[in-house]
């Protein structure tokens, strides 16, 4: 018996000093991030002080040019979405930001999939594990599931799938991801017709947990008096308007702009200026930017 708990304790203190080790070391190449994801995760959560933030998922990405705001409007501009992410990440990178600073315009481009449509909310946590203990990570970890949270104790948790390429992103001498301000190009021409995408054209069941963010951000941005754009870039051809009312009914409740683009005929019909049927190119992404910034420059919010 004394033999079995000699073993299990030096097990224990190899498994809390590996796990001490893997924590100092993925900080370390954190900190040090030079470019990439990586790169990009660290200025939101310790360096950013644009005034202009943009939020939403991979279209969201693909299809504003920081560039074009800040020349438009002689303002600062970041592009903070990220593939593949909705309203639980983004208001939670919205919190984190906050607590630093306070944006003068917060632009979120609404995709039903991430921000109204139900779905396994757990996979936003991991985007967000980097960000643990800022702003309010930690709560949004209780809300989704509270047993993540005791998983964040460990350090091997916090980094175990990003070590690679937070090396890669620490190791790359080149960082162009200051010139690009966030936005990721796509410069492929789409050579075929996509079918219709299901996630655009049919209407499904709201998330009440997405709801419940999407209404937190307007509530903050009122308290912080961030001057807040609902929009809707467009989306090729197929398109089902209606699967935006939930948005619609918000943005009149709290009174917020909504621009809403997402059958735009000019853009929408014309296959040079897409990458796929979901994601603009830089010739679409240039446009569109060009064309919402305009739009928005006239409006009384802009003020």
């Amino acid at each position: 018996m004394k033999r079995f708990i000699l073993r299990l304790s030096a097990f224990l203190l190899l498994l809390m000093v590996t796990d001490y080790i893997i924590g100092d070391i993925g900080y370390y190449l954190f900190s040090r991030s030079k470019q990439g994801a990586t790169y990009k995760i660290r200025y939101l959560s310790d360096l950013s002080k644009d005034s202009v933030v943009i939020f939403g998922s991979s279209r969201a990405v693909h299809h504003y040019k920081p560039s074009i705001i800040e020349d438009s409007i002689n303002m600062t501009c970041y592009n903070a979405a990220n593939d593949g992410c909705g309203i639980i990440y983004n208001y939670g990178i919205f919190t984190v930001i906050t607590s630093r600073y306070i944006p003068k315009f917060i632009i979120y481009d609404i995709c039903p999939k991430y921000d109204l449509f139900e779905g396994d909310n757990e996979v936003y946590l991991t985007n967000l594990k980097l960000y643990y203990g800022k702003g309010e990570i930690q709560k949004i970890f209780e809300k989704i599931n509270y047993k993540e949270n005791l998983k964040m104790l460990s350090q091997m948790y916090k980094y175990n799938s990003q070590l690679i390429s937070m090396f890669s992103d620490y190791k790359t001498p080149k960082n162009d991801t200051p010139i690009n301000k966030g936005y990721a190009p796509k410069y492929n021409i789409m050579n075929y017709e996509p079918k219709p995408n299901p996630d655009f054209t049919k209407l499904q069941p709201l998330d009440s947990i997405k709801i419940f963010y999407l209404e937190k951000l307007i509530t903050e941005c009122k308290r912080l008096n961030i001057k807040l754009c609902f929009t809707v870039s467009p989306c090729y051809k197929y398109t089902n308007d209606s699967i935006l009312n939930s948005v619609k009914k918000l943005s009149n409740k709290y009174g917020i702009l909504f621009i809403d683009h997402f059958d735009n005929t000019y853009i929408s019909t014309d296959a040079k200026y897409w990458a796929d049927g979901v994601h603009l190119n830089d010739q679409g992404a240039t446009a569109w930017t060009s064309m919402f910034i305009h739009e928005l420059k006239e409006t009384k919010l802009w003020q």
